[in-house]
């Protein structure tokens, strides 16, 4: 029954609307793990397409899935929510619709997990993919300021580093913390919603660093072209900020709020190739940013291939490009 937490048993939560033609590799990259001791939470948002069908078909009788229908849409908040007050595992985590995880991403956070009893908070690295001219590509991987020059064992972040280029990443958390904390996703937020969670799990309380695992084990799915104008972005990202410093009054995030809301008007988009380019122009931490993704690229190169094979083999050939993919809409 909910609210009876297993001790070992991961809550991997997935909140889906209209999502009946990505979910089947999602949920098979969770089910096929190599940490066994899963419950898989699909967590259908009212979708009026096949999205449950799909899932209970993929997990083919596998008792580890427990899909949970919502009447009506309620936004991907909502449905994770509904996912973290149904988990019952030691450990929550997450994974968006249409992104996969690596095959030992699960195993190798609950390791760091029991190298640090003392911690509640842990991540990974991403690596973003994408598909172009029919075929599925790489493009970047999350990098962090904290040893991605030369492998590392699971180590703690330097936060501020972690907040500036967190990217997509999907937090690990015990499930002690957020019944302690009661920190769930803002409902009214369609963006940056995650940045807001993720702030207010940091900063809630006291302030936590998160114990990194220093591996590309989450997989995102994104467009391959950059994004123009992404003002709306900015906003969001403007706007969790704020938030969390209202709700936490956190001295620390206080303290550092200001360098975030620079950082954040500085990028207002993921690149715009109308922008001249001036190297007296560019911000410190984009000269940063640069070095730790020509380290993490160098690191990276013996691991690609291995990659974007296991990429191919979990999603077949690319989409019609009559049916483009917004990774923003995923819910």
């Amino acid at each position: 029954m909910p609210g009876e937490i297993v001790d070992g048993l991961v809550s991997v939560v997935i909140p889906a609307y209209e999502r009946a033609g990505v979910i089947a590799a999602a949920l098979r990259s969770v089910l096929e793990q190599t940490y066994r001791h899963l419950e898989v939470l699909v967590v259908d948002d009212g979708s009026t397409d096949d999205t449950a069908t799909v899932a209970l078909e993929t997990a083919g009788g596998d008792q580890r899935l427990r899909v949970i229908r919502l009447e009506r849409n309620e936004g991907r908040s909502a449905a994770r929510n509904r996912g973290i007050d149904e988990a019952r595992g030691e450990f929550v985590t997450f994974l968006d619709s249409d992104d996969l995880y690596a095959p030992t991403r699960i195993e190798r956070l609950v390791v760091a997990a029991a190298k640090f009893p003392g911690d509640d908070v842990f991540i990974d690295d991403v690596m973003q993919f994408a598909h172009q001219d029919g075929r599925w590509v790489l493009r970047n991987r999350t990098v962090y300021p904290s040893g991605v020059l030369r492998p590392r064992p699971p180590h703690r972040v330097w936060l501020e580093g972690y907040i500036r280029w967190s990217g997509a990443s999907k937090l690990f958390l015990r499930r002690s913390l957020l019944d302690h904390l009661g920190v769930r996703f803002p409902t009214d937020m369609v963006q940056a919603e995650d940045r807001c969670f993720m702030l207010e799990v940091l900063y809630s309380g006291r302030t936590r660093r998160p114990v990194r695992v220093a591996e590309p084990l989450y997989w995102y799915r994104r467009p391959y072209e950059y994004r123009a104008d992404a003002a709306w972005l900015r906003s969001a990202a403007l706007d969790a900020t704020a938030r969390a410093v209202s709700h936490t009054a956190n001295p620390d995030l206080v303290r550092i709020a200001p360098r975030l809301v620079r950082q954040i008007e500085r990028n207002p988009d993921d690149g715009d190739p109308r922008r001249r380019f001036s190297l007296r122009n560019v911000p410190r931490e984009r000269l940063v940013f640069a070095l730790c993704w020509i380290g993490a690229r160098i690191v990276d190169l013996g691991v690609r291939g291995a990659i974007l094979r296991r990429i191919n083999a979990a999603l077949g050939p690319v989409p019609d490009p009559s049916t483009p993919e917004s990774a923003e809409s995923a819910n």
